[in-house]
């Protein structure tokens, strides 16, 4: 965002607010601007919806179609499937704002579609395969979910030692850096410290300023400690 903060924002300052959602055109335009970055990495696109896409609407009795550019919910999701595919790959981060409660199984769907499922037991169906954030806090929630993301396409996500012995609740975190060993505590919020990844419970994330100590400095080493009691900050 440091680098490219004040381009999104010039963006978003020639647009205005409408009725619809151009779901379609909107992943196509950001999967073209994309592709076109030079990087060796991976390619990300978040996308971001407070409803139901726009799709199109066949002419009906004197009414002319409408919207045809927008196409249908399989377009929409072929398109993603087809962008995680390609080479180069793009995958597709899916947040649902308030007002998109009602197509959680779609955007679900785009999220499974996009390689970026939350969970591997997740599923359309149940719509929880996306971040769904609601009014109360939304805020705190979208911050949250923006973190979560940003540790995902990070070197900040590590594997347990997994065997028949592991137990989730016995795992503690440290960092060894020059000045030291830094203890990190298991943190829910996600604030500072670390959590699994998802409900299987297989990899750690750090968040917050461990994650920017871990990787300010070469050589620095992530301790994935078994054994004992989790600490929970």
């Amino acid at each position: 965002m440091a680098q490219n903060g004040g381009t999104i924002s010039g963006w978003h300052a020639g647009e205005s607010r409408g009725g619809n959602t151009p779901t379609l055109n909107a992943l196509k335009d950001g999967y073209d601007i994309i592709r076109a970055h030079p990087t060796n990495g991976q390619r990300f696109v978040l996308l971001i919806t407070d409803g139901e896409p726009t799709v199109a609407t066949p002419a009906m009795l004197n009414l002319p179609a409408m919207a045809t550019a927008c196409e249908d919910l399989a377009a929409i999701e072929a398109e993603v499937g087809a962008a995680a595919a390609a080479s180069p790959g793009v995958n597709t981060f899916v947040i649902g704002s308030p007002g998109s409660e009602g197509a959680a199984s779609f955007l679900s769907q785009l999220a499974l579609n996009g390689n970026t499922a939350k969970s591997a037991g997740c599923s359309a169906a149940a719509g929880d395969c996306h971040y769904q954030i609601g009014s109360a806090n939304f805020e705190q929630e979208l911050a949250m979910a923006l973190q979560d993301i940003a540790g995902q396409i990070s070197d900040c996500v590590f594997e347990l030692p997994i065997d028949e012995d592991t137990d989730p609740n016995l795992v503690n975190v440290t960092v060894d850096t020059p000045d030291g060993t830094v203890d990190v505590y298991k943190d829910v919020t996600h604030q500072d410290g670390w959590d699994y990844t998802d409900g299987s419970q297989t990899k750690i994330q750090l968040f917050g300023p461990v994650c920017e100590l871990y990787k300010q400095t070469p050589g620095n080493q992530v301790n994935i400690i078994l054994g004992c009691p989790t600490v929970v900050k």
